[in-house]
């Protein structure tokens, strides 16, 4: 018996002694860092092949150093810019199956193109590139690389990282349809002249053509050479790829064509047309499991940080490259100064709010009204001078907020219903009392733009005479005892709206309040962000509570093209399948010159009012912060491409040891006089 009690007491020690270790040891414990490899040990794959095409020597070259710089020399290095998520990211892939988070953004913001856009003037800037050239029926781009370039890893950005982009992207194993319809149709081919020339050829004249070309490269030397397999496709799509991949059409697939196309022709009217055969094709493949093998893994990059460490569910912290190579070029200097970025998953908003309170996160949106008008319109920070609140209007392309219908659903096919759903929300009075009337109402899907932008067309308004004209068309006549409506088949007018941001709950209930005088039942559906916005991308919901961002000029296809409609993993939430819509967009894609560009674009906006597949919700043309004084900013504050202070041009620095005195300050809660407590800054506001 004592045997066994000393055996169970140093077994009792031992596990106590365990847990104070892993407990003490719990970030390292669960911490995964960045695999680093010397530059001596990358296995180097075949070059790509040299074109046999001549360097033209009449080009116009262009190499945007004109522009003014829009960083302060003032801005110093260092300290830990400390930030949140509010759930984990489901992968570190930027292409394939749940790949589209917002998380990506930040890996996206450190992959540079081959040029960029100047944040004032919208002019095109170098990046990867040192100098540009148009052909003169502007089809091909010709692009020097600049020779400094370079991946994080050491390794030189050369030709073949920008042809295995294009290769990989059209692959089948990436398993990202978007992407392998984009690479396919938008890019022709490109051309390599040494290891840094290279020219992207377009299938046909574009408007921005240079930025139609201006791809971002992919580190070839990571991914490694692709390999060949055997791939099923429609015959139509085989017979597309192997034409893009300059291949002639084998003789057994010529006569299988013929054969479905005859068999097409001799259908008799009212049969049903023969379903197009498939066909095995030899194309280039990433490696096996691509997918699976990269979840987790860090690809080099070309921009200031990459993720250097993580924990699951919980952290993941960038890292400044000290080495980077654009570090001291024209339009990268004196940005991008702090050492790292951690990202702290808080999935409350009010637990980080609070956490933004304590110091622990350096700056907080304050764009919600709730915030800006209520939590923190008296904050001890703000008063003690440790703190400031800035309201600053940009002059930018809107992202578009909407509400978006599944028309796969089977109710939801119906346009009078849908029209009905959409003069029974009152938005008007959701933006006047949740919003406290600090958010305007969009119009339609893309504002912003300039000309492109519909001068005149309006989004229809709350109209409960409307509303019940147009249930009553839609075979919802009778009202029920709980007071929703019910049609002939005994079917409820209720709708599950689904939405990712727990904030936007009471936006949602305002409107779900309205529609039930009008018997529309809206039900709140809401769980963890990734989790919703999978769904969504699965064409999961009924009615879709979302947004999307902007670009530089409004984007079309990937919302609303037919080619999207009824498959899953893509951005047209509405099921959208109108031949009308498509065939605009495609001509839209495709338009050279900038005035039928800007025609096209109205045009697609009024079909869009016409075919209600979604609703413009609201849009805010500024951003509103809080921030801790440590963090140091331009004298002109922003520019009016920024969306924060602390945001991806990486025009602000922490002063560190300020940081130290403020600290040392709060414990004493000694006060600051010397910073105005709120700054506005209307420079922007109500520019074109």
């Amino acid at each position: 018996m004592k045997k066994y009690l000393t055996v169970v007491g140093f077994l009792f020690f031992a596990s106590i002694l365990t847990i104070i270790l892993l407990a003490a040891r719990k970030n390292t414990f669960l911490r995964e860092t960045r695999e680093n490899i010397s530059i001596a040990d990358i296995k180097r794959p075949k070059p790509f092949p040299i074109c046999d095409e001549q360097w033209p020597t009449d080009l116009v070259w262009h190499n945007g150093m004109d522009q003014d710089i829009f960083s302060d020399p003032k801005a110093t290095k260092g300290g830990t810019w400390n930030t949140s998520l509010t759930s984990f990211p489901p992968n570190f892939r930027q292409v394939g199956p749940d790949s589209n988070s917002g998380f990506r953004g930040a890996m996206d913001d450190n992959d540079l193109g081959l040029v960029d856009v100047h944040p004032v003037t919208q002019k095109l800037i170098p990046a990867l590139a040192k100098e540009w050239a148009i052909s003169k029926d502007r089809t091909i781009v010709y692009f020097k690389i600049d020779p400094d370039a370079k991946w994080d890893d050491g390794m030189p950005v050369i030709a073949d990282d920008f042809i295995f982009r294009l290769k990989a992207m059209r692959s089948p194993g990436i398993v990202a349809p978007w992407y392998n319809q984009y690479y396919s149709t938008m890019v022709s081919d490109i051309l390599k002249f040494d290891k840094h020339k290279i020219a992207v050829k377009l299938p046909s004249p574009m408007a921005d053509t240079v930025l139609k070309a201006a791809m971002r490269p992919l580190p070839y030397h990571y991914y490694g050479e692709l390999r060949e397999i055997r791939k099923k496709y429609p015959l139509s799509r085989a017979i597309s790829y192997l034409k893009r991949d300059n291949k002639e059409v084998p003789p057994n697939i010529l006569k299988i064509k013929d054969e479905y196309e005859s068999s097409v022709t001799s259908a008799k009217e009212g049969e049903k047309t023969p379903k197009e055969p498939s066909v095995e094709i030899t194309v280039e493949d990433v490696e096996a499991n691509w997918v699976k093998n990269h979840n987790w893994k860090i690809q080099p990059r070309t921009g200031p940080y990459n993720i250097s460490s993580f924990i699951k569910g919980k952290e993941v912290t960038f890292e400044r490259n000290k080495n980077w190579w654009a570090k001291d070029k024209k339009y990268y200097k004196n940005r991008y100064n702090v050492d790292q970025i951690r990202y702290t998953v808080i999935r409350d908003t009010n637990l980080a709010f609070e956490k933004f309170k304590l110091g622990q996160l350096d700056q907080f949106a304050l764009l919600l009204p709730n915030y800006w008008h209520s939590k923190a319109k008296y904050l001890d920070p703000v008063d003690r001078g440790y703190m400031q609140k800035l309201w600053f209007y940009t002059q930018k392309p809107e992202g578009s907020s909407q509400i978006s219908f599944n028309l796969d659903h089977p109710r939801l096919k119906d346009k009078n219903l849908r029209l009905g759903i959409i003069y029974a929300l009152n938005i008007q009075n959701m933006l006047d009392t949740v919003l406290y009337g600090d958010y305007e109402r969009s119009e339609t899907f893309h504002e912003g733009y300039g000309e492109y932008s519909h001068p005149t067309l309006k989004a229809r308004r709350f109209n409960p005479q409307k509303a019940i004209e147009y249930f009553n068309k839609a075979g919802y006549t009778k009202i029920a005892r709980d007071g929703v409506r019910i049609n002939d088949k005994g079917e409820i007018l209720s709708f599950k709206i689904l939405y990712a941001a727990p904030f936007h709950t009471q936006r949602i209930l305002a409107l779900q309040n309205e529609a039930k005088k009008l018997g529309l039942h809206l039900e709140l559906d809401n769980f963890d962000t990734t989790a919703v916005f999978k769904a969504m991308l699965n064409k999961e919901h009924e009615i879709a509570w979302h947004g999307w961002g902007a670009g530089l000029r409004p984007q079309y296809r990937g919302q609303f093209h037919q080619s999207f409609a009824h498959k899953k993993q893509n951005n047209n939430l509405s099921n959208l399948d109108d031949d009308e819509v498509s065939q605009m967009i495609d001509e839209y894609r495709f338009a050279l010159d900038t005035p039928t560009r800007v025609e096209l674009a109205h045009k697609i906006e009024e079909r869009l009012f016409e075919l209600a597949p979604a609703v413009p919700t609201y849009k805010v043309p500024y951003f509103r912060q809080g921030l801790w004084r440590w963090v140091k900013y331009p004298p002109f504050i922003a520019t009016p491409s920024n969306d924060m202070i602390m945001d991806a041009y990486g025009l602000f620095w922490i002063d560190v040891e300020l940081q130290k005195e403020i600290r040392a300050k709060m414990t004493k809660k000694e006060i600051i006089y010397d910073i105005p407590p709120l700054i506005k800054n209307t420079r922007y506001k109500g520019a074109p």
